[in-house]
């Protein structure tokens, strides 16, 4: 009896639900996810860096845009290094770690893609240059709802839910 109302609690709270099934002549035509634009190789500290995965990127392009991407980091901090270590007298080894440290690289990937994110994840855990942080989340997506049965109670559209992986990556100090 117990077991009923914490079931019943769940459902209250909106986990688990299920979606709404559709008629016959109904169809579902999925949008794209929404994400920012993707920030240059070359932009500031400011901009995050992602690189977003989908189930067909290929696994070694994929490396080695995060590896150019920390790459540019390192370039970075090399150049504010020599630009504040001349005026300042410091030596490199005292302000190197600081500025590498605090940039990362995010990888990001939905659904099928989770699958060779974390083969990719696991991939720069072995290299001993890369430090990695994973989180995991949901994703709304919005799919457009296409009825050809002219129901009245049928909704334009339907949000759910996709599951979500993102790697942060960042070199080791």
């Amino acid at each position: 009896m117990a077991k009923a109302n914490s079931t019943s609690q769940v459902h209250e709270k909106g986990k688990g639900k299920k979606l709404q099934r559709f008629p016959q002549g109904a169809r579902i035509s999925k949008r794209p996810l929404l994400r920012p634009q993707i920030a240059s190789a070359y932009a500031g500290r400011d901009q995050e860096k992602v690189v977003y995965l989908s189930s067909k990127s290929p696994f070694m392009s994929a490396f080695k845009r995060v590896q150019k991407l920390l790459k540019q980091v390192d370039k970075r901090a090399m150049q504010s290094i020599l630009a504040h270590g001349s005026k300042k007298g410091k030596t490199r080894s005292k302000i190197a770690p600081d500025n590498k440290a605090d940039e990362e690289v995010f990888v990001r990937a939905t659904g099928k893609a989770i699958d060779k994110a974390l083969n990719l994840a696991l991939f720069i855990k072995n290299k001993s240059e890369y430090a990695i942080r994973m989180k995991t989340s949901t994703a709304d997506a919005i799919d457009d709802i296409e009825d050809n049965t002219e129901s009245a109670n049928l909704p334009e559209i339907q949000i759910r839910q996709s599951p979500m992986i993102e790697i942060a990556v960042r070199l080791r100090s």
